[in-house]
């Protein structure tokens, strides 16, 4: 019989619907200091790992939602109410299921699991999956880690800019000629070298501290 703690924590483990080896790690410890057997915990989790994965699976059936604006949508629509957006016929299932997941794992408050989802998100090789990606991901990604924004805030915004980037990639490795993907090229290239320059900014500027003090201490 697990404790009501010990079922709260492995709850949480699970909200992303991932357990990550540090959390099995955690939840291992906290077995032992109750006298339970690590092996029959992890029966426990992954009995409770693929019921949360069939109820995600039983709701994504069930609710689409547009994977530009994240409006939801009605069975039957082809263009979002909301934005305007034509929506395709079953090709658009990452970006659905990226809003969707995303959507639950931020319900918890917890800004780590929600930059690790974004981060181990799966893509499709698909074009119009890949176009609808770029589509949801571009303004969330083109915000680069603001200095004034809280650690956890700039890890949401780094993992949205690296999920962009292996868009960007994959699309660069299987559609390079594709027109549809130009402007999106474009303005991933614009973006880099703002963001090289920024980089570069904040190491000089580091740089120049650095040699302030130590001119200080020697000056001391």
């Amino acid at each position: 019989m697990l404790s009501d703690e010990f079922n709260r924590l492995i709850d949480a483990a699970l909200t992303d619907g991932v357990l990550t080896p540090k959390e099995r790690e955690v939840i291992h410890k906290k077995a032992l200091l109750e006298g339970l057997d690590p092996d029959e915990v992890d029966v426990i989790i992954e009995s409770r790992l693929q019921e949360i994965q069939m109820k995600a699976q039983s709701v994504a059936n069930k609710v689409r939602k547009c994977p530009y604006c994240g409006s939801l949508l009605q069975p039957g629509d082809v263009k979002c109410p909301q934005c305007g957006n034509a929506l395709s016929t079953g090709a658009n299932e990452t970006a659905m299921k990226f809003s969707e997941g995303l959507s639950d794992v931020m319900k918890w408050g917890d800004a780590s699991k929600q930059a690790m989802y974004i981060r181990n998100f799966p893509l499709s090789s698909s074009r119009d999956d890949l176009l609808a990606m770029l589509s949801a991901l571009q303004p969330l990604a083109h915000k680069h880690p603001n200095v004034n924004s809280s650690e956890e805030e700039q890890n949401i915004e780094r993992a949205y800019w690296s999920k962009y980037s292996d868009c960007i990639n994959k699309a660069k490795l299987n559609f390079a000629d594709d027109a549809s993907f130009a402007t999106y090229f474009t303005s991933y290239q614009k973006e880099s070298r703002k963001l090289s320059h920024k980089q570069l900014k904040r190491l000089i500027i580091g740089a120049i501290i650095a040699i302030f003090l130590i001119l200080s201490i020697i000056a001391g």
